[in-house]
């Protein structure tokens, strides 16, 4: 019987591993954005392959986004109420921060727009972005760990952080992973000591083992955004279940020897 007991505990611990998995979203989501809070406006650049220059010098004035009144819609249309994204404003339970995947895509104004949950790696989806391919998996791979590592910190940090979080996540997005300020189809302008470009910089060359679990919601046609999805089973909740199932195999042992 003892064997039998073992592989019983080995699929229930297996199973309470499973429920700790990331929530899968929804997959079309109804937002609109609240407000933002901008970078410290570094000038930023986009290049073609030749190195010829794509855009003017823009100023960075990307930043985080926050989202409310967010509705889901499941596989089959139906619409639920459920906070996929995290969120840290406890006076809106539906309020999550985003960051701009794309540099020249306007966001519109603050109406509710249907953004499709979009694999990050697949992300940008814009038919004005013709001049570069998607981001990939080695920069979703990264840029889950600038989150992991960073994203904390710039939500409670200034205008610098928010700054460099933006560039850098640029930076992935456009050089596909390929981590240099100063060249390939991202640039951004190095204003001195202490500045967003060395922050950035610092940050991406650093970048820690843990990752956040992201998603990109994507509209063609506006602005794209990565969001951080929320567990669907917290860690306590885990433990409880693996210290349940634990507790059965000493109760069942116990009663074997009596």
């Amino acid at each position: 019987m003892r064997p039998k007991f073992s592989l019983s505990v080995a699929v229930l611990l297996v199973l309470a591993f499973s429920a700790s998995a990331w929530a899968i979203p929804a997959t079309v989501v109804k937002s609109k954005w609240l407000d933002v809070k901008t970078g410290a406006g570094s000038a930023v650049s986009l290049y073609d392959d030749d190195g010829n220059k794509v855009t003017g010098s823009a100023t960075n004035r990307g930043g985080l986004f926050r989202f409310y009144d967010q509705e889901n819609y499941d596989e089959d249309g139906n619409r639920e109420y459920v906070t996929d994204f995290r969120g840290y404003a406890p006076d809106y339970p539906t309020t999550y921060y985003a960051f701009c995947i794309e540099v020249v895509e306007s966001i519109g104004n603050h109406n509710l727009l249907p953004y499709n949950v979009t694999n990050l790696g697949d992300a940008p989806i814009d038919n004005n972005n013709w001049l570069f391919p998607t981001m990939g998996d080695v920069a979703a791979d990264k840029m889950a760990r600038l989150w992991a590592d960073h994203f904390d910190d710039t939500v409670t940090g200034g205008h610098k952080q928010r700054g460099a979080f933006q560039a850098a996540v640029w930076e992935l997005v456009y050089d596909q992973g390929v981590i240099d300020l100063a060249s390939g189809h991202f640039q951004m302008a190095d204003t001195g000591t202490d500045s967003e470009f060395d922050l950035a910089k610092s940050w991406l060359e650093n970048l820690g083992d843990d990752k956040a679990r992201l998603v990109a919601l994507t509209w063609d046609g506006r602005q794209d955004f990565v969001v951080e999805v929320v567990p669907e089973t917290s860690s306590a909740l885990l433990w409880c279940m693996i210290g349940g199932v634990v507790g059965v195999g000493c109760w069942f042992r116990r009663r074997r020897q009596i």
